[in-house]
């Protein structure tokens, strides 16, 4: 596999805000390359992509321009997330299987698209992060 970058490259899904925002900061003050995968905007980071963590296509689609772009994928930090401020008992179908597909499917979703690559190098971290809002009524 060729290499683009003498960085180790880390995929961030969120990082356009808050806790994604947070982690692609510090990584990159300590050297890795941040690729984003984002619905929010996230310039600063070495490369910047517009998808939605839900769509398995769209994730797959990313992850396949992130190797191209920086030649491999070291890591994988899942951190997207869709909270709505709603009570638990008015909380629609629609608005629970949104949130189930962002935590739920994009966490699959990356770990499927991310796995080939660092099993082909032999090495790779996944890490999956949900905010307290996630899990709170």
């Amino acid at each position: 596999m060729s290499t683009l970058t003498d960085k180790p490259v880390v995929v961030i899904t969120g990082a356009g805000s808050g806790i994604g925002a947070a982690i692609a900061a510090l990584l990159r003050e300590r050297g890795w390359a941040v690729a984003s995968i984002s619905r929010e905007p996230a310039p600063d980071n070495d490369l910047w992509l517009i998808a939605d963590v839900a769509d398995e296509r769209e994730v797959t689609d990313a992850v396949v321009t992130v190797r191209d772009t920086l030649g491999r994928i070291d890591a994988a930090v899942v951190c997207a997330g869709h909270y709505q401020e709603t009570p638990a008992l008015d909380i629609d179908q629609p608005s629970w299987e949104r949130m189930l597909r962002v935590h739920v499917g994009g966490l699959a979703h990356v770990c499927r698209a991310v796995l080939p690559d660092m099993r082909e190098q032999g090495r790779g971290r996944i890490v999956g992060i949900a905010s307290e809002r996630a899990i709170g009524g």
